[in-house]
This record gives C-alpha cells, structure tokens and sequence, in this order.
C-alpha cells in the first residue's frame, strides 16, 4: 500500500474514529465535521514537494468545543517494529515539553502506540492532541513579508530552540512515558528513535529480510552517555546503508568513511559526556504555527524528537536553513546573525525564571556562534536527505581541509586497505543475509 492508498484507507474510517472518541473523549458528542488536514497548503513545494509527511492528520471539530487533531502515522512509512517506539516517543516529547517549557505545545488526549487498545476501534496506531490555531509561513507568505517580520518568526524559532536546550539531560535517547496512559506519566530516556537513521529501515522496507534489517539499523546501544558514541553509531549506520549500494566503495561511502574518521577530533571534549539537551525532531516551517501578527501560536509534528549533544543543538534549525532565499544572499547572513543574538538573549531571560532550578549554561548560544566546524560536527547525524555530500563538503570538509579536489582526495582512499576491508564485510555480511531468506 503506497501513500496514496493508505490516506484514502484512512478517509474511511470515520465511524471508528468516533467510536473510539466516544471512550476516549466521553464527555464529548459526536464531532460534528472530521477532515483531513495536510495538503490543505504548499509550504515549501521546493524542499518538501511530497504533500504528505510520516503521518496523516484528521481534524475533529465540534460546534461548542475546541477541536482536536488524530494523527495516525503511515504504516508505509515506518517499519512495524518501529511503530511503537516512535509513537511514544513522540508523546514522551509532547508531554515534556508541555511540561517543562512555556511554548505553545498541543496536550495529548489519548494515543494507542501499536492500535491494540480495546476501545480503540480504527485498529490503528495514533496520537489525539489539541489542535493548535494558527497558520505555517509558506514560500508565497515570505515573499510577502517585511523584512522585520521576517526577523520576528526567525527570532521565535529561536526562543523555541532555548526553551528546549536549557534543560539539561544526561543521556542521548528519545522521551517515554512511563505507562500508556495520559494522567501525569513519568519521562524518562530510553532508545534512540531518529529519522537519520530509522528512515533506512523505511527504505528498505520492501527488502524480503527487512525484520533483521531494521535492528541492524535500530541505535544500538543507546541511550548513550556520550556524544562521541552517539555520532559514531550515527554514522556507522550511514556507511552500512552505503555499503547495500554496490560491491565496491562508491563515492558517497568514502565520504562518510573519511567523516567517520573525522568524528573524534570534532566532537568538543568537555561537553562530551553532556549536558546534552532536548532538539526538536524536525524545526521546519511545517512545525511552527503563527497568527496574522507572526506570533507563534503553536509548535507541533514532534516526532523524532531526542535528546542531543549541545555542538548538534548549535547548529541552524531547517526552519532557518530551508528558508526560500539563497545562502549567498546578504540578508540570509544577517537573518543567521539576528537568530544567534535572539538565542542568546532568550537564554539569559529563561536562566532568570524562577521554575527553571537546574539549567545549562548558554553555550549552546556561544556555539552557534562559533563557526561552522564547531557547530555543525553533527549536522550530518541528523541528516534525513539520500545524498548527504554537498553538506559534507561545505560543513566539514571545506572548513577542516581547505579548498581542495573533491575527486582526488577521495581517491586517496578509494584503495585505502581499511575501507576496502570494512565495505567488502559489511557487503557481504548483508548480502548474505539475504541469501539466507
């Protein structure tokens, strides 16, 4: 079942979902409108063409009550032994972040993480959440804007980020509840669930061997106690994904050899073993909601969300970097400025809240403004893009060794004993794999 398919699938299930609303929202009469909410509006035809993300979105709206938002994840989109993990890490982000920061975040209502709960009459996994007033900034909007309303959504994106990177954390993983319900449950860390990685288990999903595909590609060992772990994990899971491509080390797997390499003379040693601090799963224009005054009314879509090394935290949001206006250009480099000088004045006024006892100190501010090395170490971890060279080049590589020919320094490698050794394993051992089924 393609996408399409599954959200036609989905359009017909309204009996159940008022079904199941009427156990898990019993104080409520049947909704009087349900409708699908995405592909309602372009926001960035460029970057994001595909109109449907991970999950589909139903709004429920009622004449006397607030309406509400299920939103089911695609089944073709996420492997089945994911499912669970990424919806509850997604609640666990949801519930922290309603409790802990002051930022416009939808209160979870009820989910069913595998849709095997008994009042759950759609038999399928979802989240129900309140819905957030407000509109996202699409590409026609940004043309149409002042450039001070422009400064005032990036200066919001900006308080969003340390809202969340104030709050130290002591491992790298995603947030769970503690118990499948929405009465107050206890956050804790546990497995890692990152589109960078999991989405290879998408990719792969069609392959006749994928249950031991996706725990190849799960974040073995995690939560992790240190970014130099986490990155390497990251990025070993990178190369294997190269290595399915060809019997022989292609272009792009030598680049992430050579940046695997790289990892631990970038990775900053004293905030190696943390704090680290929670990063929104995917701070794009799709998760910021803003009213006619371009005051953020609402941040949502936050699956994916985890905890993070502070150099992964410094790094420009999508919301900043996917914006429609060329990286050259001079106002992109003052919009990149008024963000770091916005961070930094948030991080002194939340220091100053009183309900905030334990925080981190501002560096994640001093970070983002260091340079592109210090900041950017991550960036490709977090990668969710096939073709991760151009940010290797201009984030890394450029920066650590100069202009210098691409094909040639590659080619220094290519015959290099060690990445011939490690794909030929990697290669075969997956290849075999196969065989096997």
């Amino acid at each position: 079942m393609n996408v399409e398919q599954e959200v036609e699938f989905l359009k017909g299930l309204s009996e159940e979902i008022v079904s199941t609303l009427a156990v898990c929202c019993a104080n409520r009469p049947k909704p009087v409108n349900i409708r699908l909410v995405e592909g309602r509006e372009k926001i960035d035809p460029i970057h994001d063409p595909d109109p449907f993300s991970r999950h589909v979105s139903f709004l429920l709206e009622w004449e006397a009550k607030k309406p509400l938002v299920m939103n089911f994840p695609l089944l073709c989109r996420t492997h089945p032994k994911l499912m669970m993990d990424k919806v509850m890490a997604e609640v666990g982000a949801l519930v922290w972040a309603r409790r802990n920061t002051q930022l416009p975040v939808p209160a979870v209502r009820a989910y069913d993480p595998v849709g095997t709960q008994r009042w759950n009459a759609t038999r399928r996994p979802f989240i129900l959440q309140e819905h957030m007033r407000g509109k996202h900034i699409t590409n026609d909007d940004w043309e149409q804007m002042t450039n001070d309303q422009k400064y005032k959504v990036v200066g919001a994106v900006a308080k969003v980020v340390a809202e969340l990177a104030i709050h130290p954390f002591d491992k790298i993983g995603s947030l769970y509840p503690e118990t499948v319900t929405v009465s107050q449950p206890n956050i804790i860390i546990g497995p890692l669930i990152s589109y960078a990685v999991t989405r290879y288990s998408i990719i792969h999903h069609s392959n006749p061997n994928s249950s031991q595909l996706v725990q190849m590609f799960r974040a073995s060992g995690s939560p992790y106690t240190s970014a130099l772990d986490f990155m390497l994990q990251a990025a070993n899971k990178h190369l294997m994904h190269r290595a399915m491509a060809s019997p022989l080390p292609t272009d792009q797997y030598l680049e992430l050899w050579i940046y695997r390499s790289l990892i631990p003379g970038l990775i900053l040693d004293e905030y190696n073993h943390g704090p680290f601090v929670l990063l929104h799963g995917h701070l794009d224009r799709h998760a910021c909601l803003f009213n006619e005054k371009y005051q953020l009314t609402g941040v949502i879509d936050w699956e994916f969300t985890h905890t993070v090394p502070l150099q992964i935290a410094a790094a420009r949001p999508p919301f900043l970097l996917l914006l429609p206006i060329p990286r050259t250009d001079q106002f992109f480099q003052y919009l990149g400025w008024h963000y770091v000088s916005r961070l930094a004045y948030y991080y002194d006024k939340l220091s100053k809240r009183p309900t905030i006892r334990n925080i981190v100190p501002p560096v994640v501010s001093h970070l983002s403004n260091e340079g592109y090395i210090l900041a950017n170490a991550g960036v490709v971890v977090l990668k969710g893009e096939d073709d991760m060279s151009e940010p290797l080049w201009h984030t890394i590589f450029t920066p650590t060794f100069g202009q210098i020919d691409r094909q040639s320094f590659l080619n220094l490698f290519r015959n290099a004993p060690a990445v011939i050794a490690e794909h030929k394993r990697t290669y075969e051992y997956i290849m075999g794999l196969q065989v096997q089924v």
